[in-house]
């Protein structure tokens, strides 16, 4: 039996997990974990009546444990809310907010901060017990506006930390917001790609984000239900990686490990968002190297079994499982400019006139709700925010809506070229459900996006990419100027 209670937002309705009202009286306290953990042990009782009912159909292939041990820890480290001053974070949201002024030409503007700050205790009937304080400051400004053409277009500055102290400086914050509406002007003229097929170099912000989306979701060890009537199974299967059945094969070059450490507190002078002392089934997480020398060597567990797996690796993230740190480690890895050198190359071997350069990648946690990320082409990859050309003599061009459908999990093995310099990119993680029970679907949206990971990136170049423009039909555009901004 566990119990897990964190208080940091309000929930309408006391569920597994939930959180408790603020201020966390005692009385207050003391009803809603009663009150959960009745929840819990009658879901318990009910998911265990339907295995059971399920078993009685069937005979299992492989019979796994329903929960790996771990060894008891206790752990307490409640560090106290950060500093957080209200007036000083409204002010910095009106400020930047009112830079939109300087560009009358975008349709959509939004700044958007917000501050989480989560106390978690944890008893489990193991002797397992811990108290954790986890702080997220999320500051978003998002911009949209339509093309001559009418299609959509966006951008956004997004900056995470772990208290106020760490935030850019206002003038920095400002700088940013200012480049996205240039940017976001001289899009609205560029011209976009009909078709394309060639090498791509992705910069390394740019090439985490892709890893975000196409590697560490697939890492993920999910472990799939007895279900009745089995049909039922094959709609959970989408849940499972690509790389679920690739144990001991290749899955990217020979030149490249990838390191899961959640252990790690900063790399290179930059705060790692993904660190966490102890996972939500309080097992203590550790380095677990995931691919070595381009070979797919684990996955990353919680305590539900999975097969070949028998061990957790600390991964546990709310309902499932989650990467902490990600390192790409690249053996004799390029600088940049020799990256674009060999994009050139490519180039003049296929006989084309130019090469792409792909700077930034949407984030669906940060664009997803946008008219931009809902009229794009659903593809392997969401839309690319920020794409030049790269011609011979050196001189680039900005491009606009640009996707691609070709570009999945399977390809990162065909990475023909990775940098030697690297990047850190924290960014909110969808983490897979490790089990499934009556309330998990509903819970899944609950804590969309709610963890943070970080990718520590090379700049990756694709020898053979397609790249077009969405299709779909065009919006017109206003008939009627907006309104002077005041």
């Amino acid at each position: 039996l566990r119990l897990r209670t964190s208080a940091g937002s309000a929930a309408p309705r006391p569920t597994p997990g939930s959180a408790l009202p603020g201020p966390t009286f005692l009385c207050a306290a003391r009803f809603y974990r009663v009150a959960e953990t009745m929840t819990t042990t009658k879901i318990a009782a009910e998911d265990l009546a339907r295995k059971r009912a399920a078993l009685k159909n069937r005979t299992p292939v492989e019979v796994l444990a329903d929960h790996l041990p771990a060894k008891p820890v206790q752990l307490s480290a409640p560090n106290g809310p950060q500093s957080f001053q209200r007036p000083r974070m409204e002010n910095l949201v009106r400020e930047m907010s009112a830079i939109f002024r300087e560009f009358p030409d975008l349709a959509v503007s939004e700044v958007d901060l917000n501050v989480t700050h989560t106390r978690t205790w944890y008893l489990n009937s193991e002797e397992t017990r811990f108290t954790r304080d986890e702080t997220l400051l999320k500051f978003s400004a998002v911009a949209e506006t339509q093309a001559e053409d009418g299609r959509w277009l966006a951008d956004s500055v997004a900056i995470f930390s772990n208290s106020a102290t760490d935030l850019p400086s206002n003038k920095e914050i400002t700088s940013r917001i200012q480049a996205m509406g240039q940017r976001l002007r001289r899009l609205r003229s560029a011209p976009s790609i009909d078709i394309y097929h060639g090498p791509v170099l992705f910069q390394a912000s740019a090439a985490a984000e892709l890893l975000l989306q196409l590697f560490a979701p697939n890492v993920l060890a999910v472990r799939l239900p007895l279900l009745d009537p089995p049909r039922a199974e094959r709609y959970l299967k989408r849940y499972r990686g690509e790389f679920a059945d690739k144990l001991g094969g290749r899955i990217l070059p020979r030149t490249m490990n990838v390191v899961n450490d959640p252990t790690r507190r900063d790399y290179q002078g930059k705060t790692l968002l993904g660190s966490y002392a102890i996972d939500d089934e309080g097992v203590v997480p550790f380095p677990l190297e995931l691919v070595g020398r381009g070979i797919f060597r684990s996955m990353l567990t919680g305590r539900t079994p999975v097969q070949k797996l028998n061990r957790s690796s600390g991964s546990q993230r709310g309902i499932g499982v989650a990467p902490g740190n990600l390192f790409f480690q690249v053996r004799d890895g390029l600088s940049f400019d020799q990256m674009k050198k060999e994009l050139l190359l490519m180039v003049k071997d296929r006989g084309l006139d130019y090469g792409v350069v792909v700077r930034r990648i949407a984030n669906s946690s940060i664009l997803g709700s946008t008219t931009f990320m809902s009229a794009s082409e659903k593809g392997t990859l969401t839309a690319f925010l920020e794409v030049y050309r790269l011609y011979p003599d050196g001189h680039q061009e900005l491009l606009r809506n640009v996707v691609t459908s070709d570009l999945g999990p399977k390809s990162l093995k065909e990475i023909a070229e990775a940098s030697k310099e690297q990047v850190v990119y924290n960014a909110p993680f969808f983490s897979k459900p490790t089990s499934f029970s009556t309330h998990t679907m509903v819970t899944i949206w609950r804590e969309r996006g709610r963890h943070m990971i970080s990718i520590i990136s090379p700049a990756l170049l694709f020898d053979d990419i397609t790249l077009k423009q969405p299709g779909g039909h065009l919006l017109g555009l206003p008939l009627l100027a907006p309104p002077k901004m005041r």
